[in-house]
């Protein structure tokens, strides 16, 4: 997301916050993961005041008028690697709609894609979509699982929650979307030590140990599981076979998980490293 972004100029990067809003508002839902997904994104943004009112017209849900067409000046390469990016957001809630679908193939038929190009666009996005529900599955959860009530935990069990999830991503060298997750596992910690502490850990890149979980109930052990298998998603490699074991041990999972997690976060980077492949060998009509 960051190199793409880099590529455009500032009109160019705000058309496409707003393809991006258009493909979070395809199906009528936007859920949480989905705009905190877009706030991501629109820190990346040059125009301060425009991404500020991205965000807010996010919040709000109400529809946005979107031109799907690609500005004038805007290099033609540059439209696969846009059009895997709003794949990646469309399955970021572990969701295909048809109307997300749909949108999809607008985008596609307005960049000019061949049809063959398309199908192998959309045979990608249906591999992920796959791919996150293994996710979880392998968490004992459904689709639209919800997200780990953090107002309902005490403050050992946040702390617990938040060093899981920086566990999960901080690899030493975060990219700028992926501390902005970071921070955010910060949030909701209301000691300044425990907040400095971490703080300290993300930006020398250490890796907290998985402790002993604090008495919580099992459904939001496996909802705080599914969040840091999503972060391991993207941290793309670098994953050892011990951190995954402590994941499994500490989460009360079967150890068999250890090698099922192992395969699924390598079935992730085939599909990342083809999604890439697909983003540099657009095929026009």
């Amino acid at each position: 997301m960051q190199s793409l972004m880099k590529q455009l100029l500032p009109a160019q990067q705000l058309w496409f916050a707003r393809l991006c809003i258009g493909a979070i508002q395809a199906d009528g839902v936007v859920r949480l993961s989905e705009f905190e997904y877009f706030s991501r994104l629109a820190s990346l943004l040059s125009a301060t005041q425009e991404r500020e009112e991205l965000v807010k017209q996010v919040e709000s849900g109400e529809p946005l008028s979107v031109e799907i067409k690609p500005p004038a000046g805007l290099a033609r390469e540059i439209l696969p690697q846009i059009f895997v990016e709003l794949g990646r957001i469309c399955l970021v809630d572990d969701n295909l709609s048809a109307t997300e679908t749909t949108y999809l193939r607008k985008i596609s038929q307005a960049f000019g894609f061949s049809p063959i190009y398309e199908a192998q666009l959309m045979d990608w996005c249906l591999e992920g979509l796959n791919w996150r529900q293994d996710r979880l599955d392998l968490c004992g959860l459904t689709p639209h699982r919800g997200r780990v009530p953090v107002h309902q935990l005490s403050q050992s069990q946040r702390i617990w929650y938040a060093e899981l999830l920086i566990s999960a991503l901080n690899q030493g060298h975060p990219t700028r979307m992926e501390m902005s997750f970071l921070q955010g596992a910060l949030g909701f910690l209301e000691d300044p030590a425990q907040r400095a502490r971490l703080s300290r850990m993300i930006d020398q890149g250490e890796r907290p140990e998985l402790g002993e979980v604090p008495q919580i109930k099992p459904e939001f052990i496996r909802l705080a599981l599914a969040e840091a298998l999503a972060l391991l998603g993207l941290s793309e490699g670098g994953q050892t076979a011990g951190y995954l074991a402590r994941l499994v041990q500490v989460t009360g999972l079967p150890k068999e998980r250890v090698e099922e997690i192992s395969d699924w976060l390598d079935q992730g980077l085939q599909w990342t490293a083809t999604g890439r492949d697909l983003a540099q060998c657009g095929e026009f009509v």
